[in-house]
């Protein structure tokens, strides 16, 4: 018997956005990708973490963890992420957990592929569905044989 692994399960806040902790306020949403364009703001220390502050256009702050702007500073050569107009990054990304704090990450290379062919499955099975009629509640969650174990 395999485990599978569950989704991470993301803190949210009254506002909606995700939280660098949990506080037990038990509103939560499984974790997701997403495209955006974040640039640098600033750093913070907390009890047991840096951090490193990006922001979106529209002044929501997301926080990494140094290991995963490492990462991204590592990243910024290859084609998914750009590294433009002083310290400004354009790419897919995700959330993850160390210890109790959750942050920011940038997409790896695998995971953006991977990313994208999940897309393509997923879009393939709505045109598929739309086109006899019928519509998907979830289509991020189709599946294909060759997916499953």
């Amino acid at each position: 018997m395999t485990l599978k692994k569950q989704p991470l399960q993301l803190p949210i806040a009254d506002d909606g956005t995700v939280m660098h902790y949990d506080y037990g306020r038990g509103k939560y949403k499984d974790n997701f990708v997403f495209l955006s364009t974040l640039h640098y703001k600033g750093y913070s220390r907390g009890r047991s973490s840096a951090l490193i502050q990006l922001a979106d256009s529209q002044g929501a702050v997301y926080n990494l963890f140094m290991s995963s702007f490492d990462e991204l500073m590592k990243m910024t050569n290859r084609h998914q992420y750009s590294f433009t107009h002083g310290a400004v990054f354009t790419g897919r990304w995700t959330y993850c957990k160390k210890g109790q704090n959750f942050a920011l990450r940038p997409l790896t290379d695998q995971e953006d592929e991977d990313y994208n062919d999940l897309v393509t499955k997923t879009n393939q099975a709505a045109f598929a569905a739309a086109s006899q009629g019928h519509t998907l509640k979830e289509p991020w969650n189709i599946r294909t044989d060759s997916d499953r174990e």
